[in-house]
């Protein structure tokens, strides 16, 4: 079935489907953004359907504190139209983060993009220890996107570390997280993303590199973490690869109504 764009029409009934979810975990070349784009295509060319296609922090260019030369309009990004042309063709939606100028300065922004549009979330916690802060501008506001009966959320490797920032209102099902997390705290990286998960009531989706750049080395790490922590599907470390998980939903929601954690938490409870 399909609708009036010619585009597969999926019916999604709570309970009847599972949401998948596919992480493209890879080996990015540094500054190289057609590159890059062509090295993706590559890895998911075979891909079966899946509803949310998840790129790494930066995924055209590397993690780069100094963004001259690689950054692209904001309004004008060849990227985003390839998002978009890759959101339509595969009938999904597309995430992962690149570098923008603006005209209030350079940002660090990951785009949602599905076949009907283009959202997007700036940044917040930059990465001061890495030179982040000194040419970026940091985002204020959260994003939760609706798309096939799923709230989800990005965030941006950082912001990861910060819980509040992160914490689940009750306004989403998954929190996304694009990253260039190194080897060296790459344990730190599993940890958050299933502290996040319990502490949420929520699936974590985090999405690493692999390879190289001129500040370290990265072994991948990406993961899909369930509600209780646990990781349900994982990217071989040191190896590039893209891998489709189906996430339960529905019985994410059942667990919680049967145990309303969020409920209690803070700034919920009166003195």
């Amino acid at each position: 079935m399909t609708d009036g764009h010619g585009r597969r029409k999926v019916e999604y009934m709570d309970g009847m489907r599972k949401t998948k979810v596919t992480m493209v975990q890879y080996d990015i070349a540094w500054r190289m953004v057609a590159e890059n784009r062509n090295r993706i295509e590559s890895l998911v060319a075979a891909l079966p359907a899946s509803d949310v296609i998840v790129l790494p922090e930066m995924f055209t260019t590397g993690f780069v504190a100094e963004p001259n030369g690689v950054a692209e309009k904001a309004d004008d990004s060849e990227t985003v139209r390839w998002m978009a042309r890759m959101a339509q063709y595969r009938d999904c939606a597309v995430a992962g983060s690149i570098v923008v100028r603006t005209d209030e300065g350079f940002r660090n922004r990951l785009y949602f993009v599905t076949p009907d549009g283009v959202s997007y979330y700036d940044k917040h916690h930059l990465f001061g220890y890495g030179g982040e802060n000194r040419h970026f501008v940091a985002g204020q506001h959260r994003l939760v996107v609706e798309w096939r009966g799923v709230r989800w959320m990005p965030v941006i490797c950082y912001d990861l570390r910060f819980p509040t920032w992160c914490r689940n209102r009750e306004d989403y099902d998954v929190m996304i997280c694009v990253a260039s997390w190194p080897q060296g705290r790459i344990q730190v990286w599993r940890t958050l993303l299933a502290a996040r998960a319990i502490e949420n009531q929520c699936f974590t989706v985090g999405v690493n590199r692999v390879g190289d750049d001129p500040t370290g080395h990265y072994s991948g790490g990406s993961m899909v973490a369930d509600p209780w922590g646990r990781c349900v599907a994982e990217c071989k470390d040191e190896c590039q690869e893209a891998v489709t998980y189906g996430l339960n939903i529905s019985g994410m929601r059942t667990f919680r109504e049967k145990f309303p954690v969020l409920r209690d938490r803070d700034g919920m409870l009166t003195s």
